[in-house]
């Protein structure tokens, strides 16, 4: 995962306000979905897919949308930089 330009991602682009804790957060969940999928977000070509697979890692519904968001903030971050042929 490319932290460093999604933290800044999440800091000055994102529509959202996200506190620096709430930042944290957000960056310590798509780490956990890294290791659990044994995948690097940033050569993951199929975000969605990963969403689909949540329930692979968390068994409870509340545990699942916090990590669905998280991949839905690192989703949005790719499609930007895409965009911007980064």
């Amino acid at each position: 995962m490319d932290d460093e330009g999604f933290r800044h991602y999440l800091e000055n682009d994102y529509s959202g306000s996200l506190s620096a804790r709430a930042i944290g957060d957000v960056i310590s969940r798509c780490r956990r979905i890294e290791t659990a999928f044994n995948v690097n977000l940033a050569q993951v070509g199929d975000i969605d897919h990963l969403i689909t697979r949540l329930d692979e890692i968390v068994k409870d519904q509340k545990s699942c949308n916090v990590l669905r968001n998280a991949l839905y903030r690192y989703r949005d971050y790719k499609g930007k930089n895409e965009m911007a042929g980064e």
